[in-house]
């Protein structure tokens, strides 16, 4: 009887920490994602304006 609510309070706190670390690995990984894509496009606007900057000034 004992074991059995131990199992269970037990059970039910893994499905809560499961799913409050699924939540937190979703926002944690859209985070990461965003500041990837945030990176990226910036490395690339910088890539770019570099070049036509070069141009400006190596014709």
């Amino acid at each position: 009887m004992v074991f059995g609510v131990l199992f269970i309070t037990f059970q039910k706190l893994l499905l809560w920490c499961f799913m409050h670390f699924n939540h937190f690995r979703k926002n944690y990984f859209y985070g990461v994602c965003q500041l990837l894509i945030t990176l990226t496009k910036n490395y690339f606007y910088g890539v770019v304006t570099f070049n036509s900057f070069s141009y400006d000034f190596y014709p």
